[in-house]
């Protein structure tokens, strides 16, 4: 396997972890969905998409990424405490 699968592979197993965690934390939601759809969206974000944090007004890069740096980006404390 090649380090670049072996890392999308992670980045998916944490998606899911974070799926768990966050609709536990609410007490509701489906996380089997978000569960299910994690290597395809960890293959798009961070193999696919071309975003650099770095330089966000990069013309190369994929238009209307997710910036965590900005501040408007929900932390991940924050997505835990949506429903309480």
């Amino acid at each position: 396997m090649t380090d670049l699968v072996e890392i999308l592979e992670q980045k998916a197993n944490d998606l899911r972890i974070h799926s768990i965690t966050s609709t536990a934390a609410a007490g509701s939601g489906h996380p089997t969905t978000c569960m299910s759809c994690a290597e395809i969206i960890s293959t798009l974000f961070f193999h696919a998409m071309r975003y650099d944090p770095k330089d966000p007004n990069n013309p190369k890069d994929t238009k209307d990424p997710v910036n965590p740096e900005d501040p408007k980006y929900p932390k991940a404390n924050t997505i835990l405490n949506l429903k309480k």
